[in-house]
């Protein structure tokens, strides 16, 4: 009886490996699939150990069966096999399991059978009241179900679903699910496909197919065609667009997307992805043939070719390097917002190399910019061929603090206009300490020389129009200073207060910006709160904050129980005398700037304002408010954001005042209601509204999309757009 066990034992083993096998073998090339019964599941080997528990073990030493009943489980290669009775002939090869057979597997399916009879190298078999739990829930259930072959499993008068069922609404029946006269599951290609099929939607038959196929739920990733996009748009007309996707390798795939539309042709989308061991790189695009247009917008008869492509790399190199590209370009101003592929109206393109260790930087880019407004223009566009960084803080102290260095390297090109090439390089000091009664002192300075060379820049003197062949610049700048910050705490049960008062002194010389130097990286320039107590409240480098001035301001906040908060920015900035640097639209260009300022209150976490502004100095008016108003969870919130902005003619926008307002409702369980609309006050005109309906379970995902465009600009007329997009999961979406 000794020997009874271990062949007790290869008898279940093969058993249990049967059951798991069912519908497993190794993946076919180019899926992805989840290690599991639908995976690549481990086959038996002789040998192999087998965790048995029976009430009952017996051996028919005449019939040569051996018989385990009564609970038996068995526990092979993290699998577990429940049945009442086990049978293994040792003369036919017949293994046998009857009565409440359950395999569990490792990822969770469970997999149940009535009885089971299999050959003895589990090729072929017979399976009597099957029924699978699969991954994301996927049911699928049959009568009767026979293996073959090692690798296809049929099954009479099946029916599949991922649906839950409610017993009591709709008759018990699934939303969805699918009925066939036969479907074969090949498990080395992970395809169910099925033979006199029906669709039908709380058992209501809508559809008839004679054949169907889709990948199993085991698999992450199946060429095939993807959820198409249905709908009606006044610029395109009626439109559907049908996604085809496609894995080349593990690390490979692509979609091809056509979309047909009824007024403006086939639009050919495409997208492709690969990775590698050190990074990544996807590039998407698109294109058709249209009607060529003249200046007025008019066809003139002839076609011509409009497209675009992004694409993006990343990648990591020895060192701590990193490189990469952003590319965004296309072929027109508008043919990306006609299409509905992109609302930009400037593109970058982004060449970079850059590495970051310790406390240093340093940095290489190079720039393309492409204009679509109407009023860009290609010839004074600027290109970067070469914009290089360095920077760096040293560990050691010096005089008691820490020591930084910056470097760059700017090339700007154009092709009708100035050209510039700049060298910069600074040298920054700064010491913190804790002074008498807590305040924070920072001493601070800086030496910063720039040399700059610059090709067909306009001339400040002489007649109007005329340009310098070239010219050499250069200029020495430096700044000391201190900052001064209090913090004060107000300590309470309830409540907890803090106040900042804050005072920076800055001494520099006057002047630093000689009227033939270029401005490149300072065209655009606001101030607000988040550069009051920058040292140089220019962002770039072409224009210096000359001249003694100092920042001040007052900061605080409160803390109460509930997670409520409330907190403050108020100040403005000083100066000995007026400074035409700035411009007057800036609020900078006096003695005394205006006030600048931000308070956020949240007296529930749900709740959440902002409101940041810039005051005139004399009258308290606003010239600038931005305000921001997001309240609710993320099932039930609003967003409301307002800005105002005066009269500003280095943005060339003119007074502007608009409002944005978002929404997002969950109705039910599942049901999702949002909208959105946004309003130019200025003009009482409305720019966008939106609305959409969403629904999503367990089995399908719904949404309807409307989207309604004011605007104008050149061939791209205001537009309404509906679209539909319908999901059934598992279905190889």
């Amino acid at each position: 009886m000794g020997a009874q066990p271990g062949r007790i034992a290869r008898c279940l083993a093969r058993l249990a490996g049967a059951l798991s096998l069912v519908l497993a073998v190794a993946p076919a090339a180019g899926d992805e699939v989840a290690q599991g019964p639908l995976g690549a599941a481990p086959k038996p080997q002789p040998g192999s150990n087998v965790l048995l528990q029976a009430d009952e073990m017996a051996y028919d030493q005449d019939a040569e069966v051996w018989r385990a009943s009564g609970r038996v489980e068995a526990v092979y290669a993290e699998r577990i096999l429940l049945a009442d009775s086990v049978t293994y002939n040792e003369k036919t090869g017949l293994v046998v399991a009857t009565g409440r057979i359950a395999i569990i597997e490792p990822t969770g399916e469970i997999y149940l059978a009535d009885r089971v009879e299999l050959s003895d190298d589990l090729r072929d078999g017979v399976i009597e009241g099957f029924a699978a739990l699969l991954a994301g829930d996927s049911r699928l259930a049959a009568a009767r179900a026979l293996r073959r072959e090692g690798r296809y499993i049929e099954l009479d008068h099946a029916v599949y679903s991922p649906c839950k069922v409610c017993r009591e609404s709709h008759g018990g029946e699934p939303m969805w699910q699918i009925k066939a006269e036969r479907v074969v599951h090949d498990s080395e290609t992970h395809e169910i496909s099925y033979k006199n099929a029906r669709m039908e939607v709380y058992g209501v038959p809508v559809a008839y197919m004679p054949y169907f196929s889709h990948p199993d739920p085991s698999v992450k990733r199946k060429s095939g065609i993807l959820t198409p996009d249905i709908g009606s748009d006044t610029e395109l007309g009626s439109f559907i667009e049908i996604p085809y996707y496609h894995v080349f390798a593990p690390n490979i795939d692509a979609t091809v997307a056509p979309l047909f539309t009824t007024e403006e042709g086939v639009v050919l989308k495409g997208e492709y992805r690969q990775r590698f061991r050190n990074g990544q790189f996807e590039v998407a695009g698109s294109g058709t043939i249209a009607d060529k247009l003249d200046d007025n917008q008019v066809p003139t008869g002839g076609d011509r070719f409009r497209g675009h492509i992004f694409s993006t790399s990343r990648f990591d190199l020895p060192d701590a390097w990193q490189a990469g590209a952003d590319v965004q370009l296309t072929t027109d101003d508008t043919y990306m917002r006609r299409y509905n592929i992109s609302s930009y109206d400037r593109l970058t393109t982004n060449l970079y190399a850059r590495r970051m260790k310790g406390r240093s930087y340093a940095g290489y880019d190079a720039f393309y910019f492409q204009g679509l407004r109407d009023e860009d223009d290609p010839g004074t566009t600027p290109y970067i061929p070469a914009f290089a960084t360095y920077t760096d803080t040293l560990d050691e102290n010096w005089l008691g603090g820490s020591l930084s260095v910056d470097a760059s390297l700017l090339l700007l090109e154009r092709p009708d206009g100035a050209d510039t090439r700049r060298a910069s390089a600074s040298i920054g000091w700064q010491r913190r300490s804790i002074l008498p009664v807590g305040i924070i002192g920072t001493v601070f300075g800086q030496l910063r020389g720039d040399l700059y060379q610059t090709n067909d820049a306009p001339q400040t003197s002489g007649s109007a129009g005329s340009r310098n062949a070239s010219d050499i610049t250069g200029r020495a700048l430096g700044l000391a200073g201190v900052e001064l910050r209090w913090p004060l705490i107000r300590p309470g049960i309830d409540v907890r207060a803090t106040i900042e008062p804050v005072v920076q002194l800055i001494v520099s010389p006057y002047g630093g910006n000689p009227e033939d130097l270029p401005n490149e990286d300072t065209v655009n320039f606001e101030f607000d709160d988040t550069n009051l107590f920058s040292i140089n409240k220019f962002p770039g480098l072409d224009t210096w904050e000359g001249g003694p001035r100092a920042n001040v301001g007052l900061e605080g906040a409160l803390y109460w129980t509930g997670g409520g908060s409330a907190s403050f920015l108020f100040g403005e900035t000083f100066r000995l005398r007026d400074d035409t640097t700035f411009p007057v639209s800036t609020g900078l260009d006096d003695r005394r700037s205006d006030y600048v300022g931000r308070i956020v209150v949240s007296p529930i976490p749900e709740i959440d304002l902002i409101h940041r502004f810039r005051l005139d100095r004399n009258s308290f008016d606003y010239k600038r408010a931005e305000l921001g108003i997001v309240a609710g969870p993320r099932d039930y919130n609003f967003v409301l954001t307002f800005v105002s902005l005066d009269d500003d003619v280095d943005f060339e926008l003119g007074r502007r005042r608009e409002i944005n307002a978002e929404t997002r409702l969950r109705i039910t369980d599942g049901w999702t209601f949002l909208a959105g609309a946004r309003r130019d006050l200025e003009s009482d005109k409305m720019i966008t509204t939106n609305a959409g309906l969403t629904y999503e379970n367990e089995c399908v995902a719904l949404e309807l999309a409307y989207h309604r465009r004011f605007t104008r600009d050149r061939d791209f007329e205001p537009s309404t757009s509906v679209v539909l997009r319908l999901a059934l999961k598992t279905l190889g979406n």
